[in-house]
């Protein structure tokens, strides 16, 4: 017999009374219901399906026991009212040596808690600083047409408008083609390890080390320079170096995603297109933060975008690791896996309609006040205390960059268009894109 059938069979064994209390899809040997996730399978896929299929609370076995959720009010238990019985596991150990320990990302307790009020995107002065940024990452994007003057990879192209936005933003420059190969070889470590069987193994990539080293340096010489232009912050120069090169990987990827879904889904709708424009159009040519926000075709479209396509479409949790942890009037064993995918909730018609699967900015008319960033029903920030840190940063961004990038005349050939799956974000593949500056 294979450790995987042991390992599986004693779960069985251990945790039946599970199986007698919670609906799921039947596991088979020697894996459970792992096997489902393999073969190039968006993990949010088989999440999202089983959840329609079963229920608000499934039981699933990888090949032990995780618990998927998308009852409301159970998750405010877990991301909110009852937080100290959970804590946050995966993908701590696949990230540790990507963002470093010093992230209040993969922190957890009162390390988690420090970490995240010291933070420069805490500090006070966050909201007149990223007011002064629109000027700064709109001219980024809009020196950026000729990318899209030919028929190119929309998403290559983007994600490195992005990284260049982030930098300009973060310490006044953009950083040349070595340090986005280097962050890249290093989000590439990252989705290795978000895949790999045993996450918490040491990283051998001799290029991601080298990477990482030149990375670091990087910042460190920007932050001895004083030449990071974030507010002030409690954050030793060697913390602060440290929290600058992580806000790359844990921005650019989703921003890019949802900066994609808008305009691609914008093109594709021709009148929703020339609402949002016709009230750009209104604001003038260097529109403040508060004005691009208090724009509502725009803000409405961008926020319909994320309903569709959450960047982040997976949330994990785990029950504490010393105790058994009672949800939903089951009693859970000790450091239980809970996942909770953003895609089945977005695309639930109890709480939608319908048209749930139709790109409708309008809908936010009615909706907006009722269901805001980081609701029950609407979380592709996450929700609760630990909902994204950067959500102010990643707005600021998509705002300026979607006015900007509005103004382009665009042509999308999206034959080959699928979702995929890169360091925990959702991710468009196969779009071709050109575009033409001015409208």
């Amino acid at each position: 017999m294979s450790w995987s059938t042991k390992l599986f069979e004693t779960a069985l064994d251990r945790h039946g009374h599970l199986a007698k209390r919670l609906p799921g899809p039947p596991p088979s040997l020697p894996f459970g219901n792992a096997s489902a996730f393999l073969g190039g399978v968006n993990p949010w896929e088989p999440v999202a399906r089983w959840l329609a299929e079963y229920g608000p609370m499934v039981l699933v076995w990888l090949p032990t026991p995780a618990i998927l959720l998308s009852d409301p009010q159970l998750m405010r238990e877990v991301f909110e009212t009852r937080r100290d019985d959970f804590y946050k596991d995966s993908p701590r150990e696949a990230l540790l040596p990507i963002v470093s320990d010093t992230s209040a990302f993969i922190a957890n307790g009162e390390a988690w808690k420090e970490r995240r009020e010291r933070h420069p995107f805490s500090m006070p002065r966050m909201a007149p600083w990223l007011d002064e940024q629109i000027a700064a990452s709109s001219m980024v994007f809009a020196d950026a047409a000729s990318r899209f003057g030919s028929r190119v990879d929309f998403r290559a192209v983007t994600e490195r408008i992005v990284f260049d936005a982030f930098a300009t933003m973060l310490v006044g420059e953009t950083l040349g083609d070595g340090a986005y190969a280097d962050f890249r070889a290093i989000s590439d470590e990252a989705q290795h390890r978000l895949n790999a069987l045993i996450p918490e193994l040491p990283a051998l990539s001799p290029r991601f080390h080298l990477a990482r080293s030149r990375w670091r340096d990087l910042f460190s010489g920007f932050v001895a320079g004083g030449r990071v232009r974030l507010p002030q912050s409690p954050l030793s120069p060697e913390e602060l170096a440290m929290e600058v090169g992580n806000v790359f990987p844990a921005g650019v990827f989703s921003v890019t995603s949802t900066l994609m879904s808008t305009l691609w889904l914008l093109v594709r709708h021709s009148s929703e297109l020339e609402r949002v424009r016709g009230a750009l159009g209104e604001l003038g040519t260097s529109p403040s933060w508060s004005a691009l926000w208090g724009c509502d075709p725009l803000r409405h479209a961008i926020l319909e975008a994320m309903r569709l396509y959450p960047g982040a479409p997976l949330y994990t949790r785990n029950t504490a690791k010393d105790r058994t942890v009672e949800l939903g009037g089951v009693a859970l064993p000790p450091d239980t896996p809970i996942y909770v995918t953003a895609t089945a909730i977005h695309r639930d018609p109890r709480w939608w309609g319908e048209d749930v699967d139709a790109f409708r900015p309008s809908r936010w008319q009615k909706l907006e006040e009722a269901r805001p960033l980081g609701s029950e029903l609407y979380l592709p920030f996450g929700r609760g205390p630990r909902e994204c840190l950067g959500k102010a940063f990643a707005l600021t961004t998509l705002l300026a960059a979607t006015a900007t990038m509005l103004r382009w005349t665009w042509d999308f050939a999206d034959e080959e268009h699928r979702m995929g799956w890169y360091f925990a974000v959702q991710v468009h593949e196969g779009i071709v894109a050109s575009a033409v500056a001015g409208t």
